[in-house]
C-alpha cells in the first residue's frame, strides 16, 4: 500500500509537470504569435536599423523623411497595429465603391485583404492561401501579423525595390496596396516627441555611468 502511494504521488506529479510544460508552451506561442501596438517612435527606430543595416546611410535627409512618411501611412492605416488584419470588398475587376452604393452580394466579395502594421496585400505581397496572389514578398500573411515586424519591413523594402522599376510600378501599382498615403504632410517636428525621448535616454545612461564610477572609487 506504501508502495502504491508512492507511485500514485509520483504519478500525479510527473502529470503536474507535464502540464505545465504544456502551459509553458502555449503560453510561448501565445506571446511570440499576439500582436502589439507600437508606438511612432518605436517604429521610427526599427526603420532607422532596417536601413542601418542596408547599403544607404540611415541618417540621409531622403531616408529620414521616407521613413517618417512610412511611419505617417502606417499610423493612418493599422494605428501600429501589427495584426490588423482588413478585409477590401467589392466586385471584382472593379474599384472598390463604399458600401452605401452597394446592392449585390457581389458587391460585398472580399477582393483582397491587407495585413500587419503597413496593411500589405495578399495579392501582391504574401499568400493567404484564399485568393492568387504574386507572393513577391516570398511570406505567409500570417507572420505579417505578429510581434516581430521585421519581416513586415523586409517585405515592405522588397516591394520598394521592386516598384521602383518603371515597368514594374506600371504594372504592380493598380493592385498592390498605397504604401504611402497622400494625406501625409509631414511637419519638422514630426519626431520630436521621440528626439526628447532620445536624450532623456541619454541623461540617464549617463548619470548611470557616473553614479557607477563614483561608488566604484568610494
Amino acid at each position: 500500500m506504501f508502495v502504491f502511494g508512492i507511485q500514485s504521488c509520483g504519478h500525479k506529479v510527473e502529470m503536474k509537470v507535464k502540464m505545465l510544460a504544456v502551459l509553458a508552451l502555449v503560453l510561448l506561442v501565445f506571446s511570440t504569435s499576439e500582436g502589439r501596438i507600437f508606438t511612432r517612435c518605436e517604429l521610427r527606430s526599427a526603420l532607422i536599423n532596417a536601413t542601418t543595416n542596408a547599403t544607404v546611410p540611415a541618417n540621409t535627409t531622403a531616408n529620414l523623411t521616407r521613413i517618417a512618411q512610412f511611419v505617417c501611412s502606417a499610423e493612418r492605416l493599422s494605428r501600429l497595429n501589427t495584426n490588423l488584419v482588413t478585409p477590401i470588398r467589392g466586385r471584382p475587376g472593379r474599384r472598390p465603391r463604399d458600401a452605401s452604393d452597394s446592392d449585390s452580394s457581389e458587391e460585398n466579395t472580399i477582393i483582397a485583404t491587407m495585413f500587419g502594421i503597413f496593411q500589405l496585400s495578399n495579392r501582391v505581397a504574401c499568400t493567404s492561401g484564399s485568393i492568387p496572389s504574386l507572393n513577391l514578398c516570398n511570406i505567409s500573411c500570417n507572420a505579417l501579423i505578429d510581434n516581430n515586424i521585421s519581416d513586415d519591413i523586409t517585405c515592405l523594402t522588397t516591394l520598394l525595390n521592386i516598384t521602383s522599376n518603371a515597368f514594374s510600378r506600371i504594372t504592380l501599382l493598380p493592385i498592390s496596396v498605397e504604401m504611402l498615403v497622400k494625406e501625409c504632410h509631414i511637419s519638422p517636428d514630426y519626431f520630436a516627441d521621440c528626439l526628447i525621448q532620445t536624450e532623456q535616454t541619454l541623461d540617464y545612461t549617463h548619470n548611470s555611468l557616473m553614479l557607477s564610477v563614483a561608488n566604484i572609487f568610494d
